[in-house]
């Protein structure tokens, strides 16, 4: 039995509103997740990070935006992370 089979019209939109976001995760971070020699931060670099994230009200609207759509990454930050 196969699992393959048709996408739903609203399934396809969907996946072409997101595709972008995939492949440019992919190419920025998952490849790189695989390299050995990547260089890596220390975990206590993303204490503060988590910290923050789940300060956050749950399900906040302003930060869960629904209905906007923003590019998922953001030069400034990329350069003030490399930076360190």
């Amino acid at each position: 039995m196969s699992l393959a089979r048709r996408l739903l019209p609203y399934e396809t939109d969907t996946l072409l509103r997101h595709f972008e976001d995939c492949a440019e995760f992919c190419e920025r971070w998952d490849q790189s997740s695989f390299d050995p020699d990547y260089s890596i931060l220390p975990l206590t670099y993303f204490a503060p990070l988590v910290e923050e994230v789940f300060s956050c009200k749950s399900y906040d609207p302003a930060v869960i935006g629904i209905g906007r759509r923003v590019p998922m990454s953001n030069g400034r930050v990329a350069a003030e992370r490399s930076a360190l």
